[in-house]
């Protein structure tokens, strides 16, 4: 085994290496070398170093919710995004720009139907609901569709009645005209939906489109359900995911596109909640690590992360039919603040930006006419 490994890279090149060509003693021996260094990239690297050993072992685990757990884990990192979001722009940086371009695209618009895709825990259409309100007399009904994964044991279906439940109750109170549908399916099977007279289809698709099957070269199922979309000839669909590239069945390039990647996150992760340890750590375990653990640990249709960088989605997008919509930079700059981020303008896309390295893309765009 080669002794020249002088980087914590190159020590974790090599065991990957080492894993694919099934040098399982070398990988070991490799993974077993600890850095000096401390801090949020050595943290990283220890997660990173976990994955490679549970690929080793034939234990990692991948498929499904990545972030199921216990309700003790859900109200803890419900807690910590929370505090994410209040103290970064991250969270708050898709949401703003999504519903600015939806409602842009509605302008005028008697009605507006948002088919949201990975909907979730639906945080941001709380969002959209305040923004609709404020158009007073010129608010349009609003429709929204969410769709989500379904589960063996029904709890998302349980979860969408909620979400419908606590939606309709915003906007009572904001006296918004909201219409909830929930819809267990998986991204692949989203087919037509019923556009009513003098109605706006948007489509939001928030860090849930890279969970689709992706080959690094010619036609997968991501570029059909992107075909899918664009032929339900939205006014906007809307993008938001990270600026990161994992989608690569060599190993080695996705260790190094992830420790580019989450080494930035790590680092926001690290300065914003300096004073809250265990809220950072709960993000870095409990929530990116088990991303981390799936791009290095598994293979095939057990891989579920599968980011690709803006590039590679516009390539997509235009390929499919969709045609690219300008985002207010100017008006996202004066929403959005906090130390250390920024924003970039890149063609007509915008990029949230850490110490100027981008951290998320959000891009818009309008389907087949």
């Amino acid at each position: 085994m080669s002794k020249l490994h002088t980087t914590p890279l190159d020590t974790l090149l090599a065991a990957a290496a080492a894993s694919e060509s099934g040098r399982v003693a070398d990988g070991r021996a490799l993974l077993g070398e600890r850095p000096e260094h401390e801090g949020p990239r050595a943290r990283l690297d220890a997660l990173i170093r976990s994955a490679l050993l549970a690929r080793i072992d034939g234990e990692a685990a991948g498929g499904g919710n990545l972030y199921a757990g216990d309700d003790r884990d859900a109200d803890r990192m419900i807690a910590a995004f929370a505090l994410l979001a209040e103290r970064t722009p991250m969270i708050r940086f898709g949401y703003a720009a999504a519903n600015r371009a939806i409602l842009a695209a509605a302008a005028g618009a008697a009605a507006l139907h948002v088919v949201d895709i990975g909907v979730g825990a639906g945080v941001q259409w709380l969002d959209l609901i305040d923004r609709v309100a404020a158009l007073g007399d010129a608010r349009p009904r609003l429709r929204i569709t969410g769709v989500d994964v379904p589960d063996a044991a029904g709890e998302v279906e349980r979860a969408l009645r909620e979400l419908g439940a606590r939606l309709s109750a915003h906007a009572r109170a904001r006296g918004v005209d909201l219409d909830f549908a929930g819809l267990a399916r998986p991204i692949e099977a989203i087919d037509g939906f019923e556009r009513r007279p003098g109605e706006v289809l948007a489509i939001n698709a928030s860090l849930a489109l890279h969970h689709v099957a992706a080959d690094e070269a010619g036609e997968g199922a991501r570029d059909q359900v992107l075909r899918r979309l664009a032929a339900l000839r939205p006014e906007v669909l809307t993008l938001v995911e990270p600026e990161a590239d994992h989608n690569h069945c060599a190993l080695g390039r996705r260790l190094v596109g992830a420790r580019r990647h989450y080494g930035l996150v790590f680092s926001i992760l690290d300065e914003v909640l300096a004073d809250d340890p265990a809220i950072r750590g709960a993000l870095e375990r409990g929530f990116f690590g088990r991303e981390v653990a799936n791009i290095l640990g598994a293979d095939g249709a057990a891989r579920v992360e599968r980011h690709e960088p803006l590039v590679c989605w516009q390539r997509r997008l235009r390929a499919a039919g969709f045609t690219p919509v300008a985002s207010d930079l100017a008006a996202l700059e004066a929403e959005l603040a906090g130390e250390g981020f920024g924003l970039a303008r890149r063609g007509q896309a915008v990029q949230l930006c850490w110490r100027g390295d981008a951290v998320l893309s959000f891009s818009a765009w309008k389907g087949a006419l």
